[in-house]
């Protein structure tokens, strides 16, 4: 019966994938187009790279552009980084590019992927794996699990690095500051918003 192949199909890829993954170099925290873009070229250079990200549709807010008007504006800086990824782009003004945001999002993902970055939808990462003063890992459950209040136990999934990819909130560094103790590098010792 096909459909019953069709299931087993997905849950005997989706379980290879996870198993995979619970020993990485890199785990990334959020999502958006700083970390899909770390994520593209940490695997690039041959780093085992898993991204989470806790909504259905990683990218951040780049999908929606501004306003839900879906183009999207680039400084001249970070055009190199356009053209590796082969975003259609046009020139604005003298510094700034504009692009539409869902070609770029999409563009930023399939790289990522084709690189060799895993990205994990639907994750929340709730907290970090500490061992011996070093994080050395993230603690993850289904979103839905969490917007539930559900008390399902989570999985950690160990990671020689963590990059906290989650824009204004910097969730990984306040949750490392707060439980831990730590002093993060900034002049209150806490994560500081833009200024």
């Amino acid at each position: 019966m096909i459909e019953k192949s069709v299931s087993q199909g997905i849950i005997s890829s989706y379980f290879k994938k996870l198993e995979r993954n619970l020993d990485l170099d890199v785990a990334i925290v959020g999502g958006g187009p700083s970390g899909i873009v770390a994520a593209y070229y940490l695997a690039k250079a041959g780093l085992k790279v898993a991204q989470f990200d806790r909504k259905l549709s990683p990218g951040g807010g780049m999908w929606g552009g501004a306003m839900m008007f879906n183009d999207i504006v680039v400084q001249e800086e970070a055009l190199h980084i356009v053209k590796e990824f082969g975003i259609n782009y046009e020139q604005y003004s003298d510094d700034l590019f504009v692009m539409d945001s869902v070609e770029s999002t999409s563009a930023l993902l399939y790289k990522a992927v084709h690189a060799g970055a895993t990205i994990f939808n639907c994750y929340s990462v709730e907290d970090v794996v500490f061992k011996n003063n070093v994080v050395s890992g993230v603690v993850v459950n289904w979103t839905p699990v969490l917007l539930q209040g559900m008390h399902v136990d989570p999985l950690n999934i160990m990671a020689k690095c963590v990059i906290d990819g989650t824009g204004h909130d910097s969730e990984m560094c306040r949750t490392v500051a707060r439980k831990n103790g730590i002093r993060l590098a900034t002049d209150t010792g806490a994560v500081i918003g833009e200024r």
